[in-house]
């Protein structure tokens, strides 16, 4: 998928809110599944990993977390535009690590939901090795991947 799916043209802005959560998961298995972004906080910084929390409605009443959380997601920045120009969106791609019902009403259920950069997957997995006979720095050196 290219930004190019995401523009859109002037004076076709099907929407009043300036913020999309794309959960691919959750689109391929429950198509027709409207979200409406209420707010959202994030942080970005050049040593770490960008994370945003982001509230949203829907009119489905407990959507399925196993369809949500660990899939990648995208969030849509579209910005105030001209009504005869194109739109262009930010996009932030992730993946979604947390996600809870905050709330529900007659005719909607808020959720929150996490979305960190994928490189957070990272901090799941742990490698050991034991070297023995060998200096620090041959350990040191040894490509990653292969046989100490």
């Amino acid at each position: 998928m290219g930004i190019q799916e995401y523009i859109i043209a002037g004076s076709k802005l099907p929407f009043h809110n300036h913020y999309q959560l794309r959960l691919a998961r959750l689109e391929s298995q429950l198509p027709g599944v409207d979200i409406s972004v209420l707010r959202f906080s994030g942080s970005e910084a050049i040593s770490d990993i960008p994370r945003y929390h982001i509230a949203f409605t829907s009119a489905v009443k407990d959507l399925p977390a196993h369809h949500i959380i660990n899939y990648s997601a995208l969030f849509l920045m579209y910005p105030d535009g001209k009504p005869s120009a194109s739109v262009k969106p930010r996009i932030l791609p992730g993946v979604i690590t947390q996600f809870r019902q905050s709330g529900t009403s007659a005719d909607e259920t808020r959720y929150v939901a996490t979305l960190e950069h994928r490189v957070t997957r990272l901090n799941q997995g742990c490698n050991n090795a034991i070297y023995q006979n060998d200096s620090v720095i041959a350990i040191h050196f040894v490509e990653p991947g292969s046989a100490p």
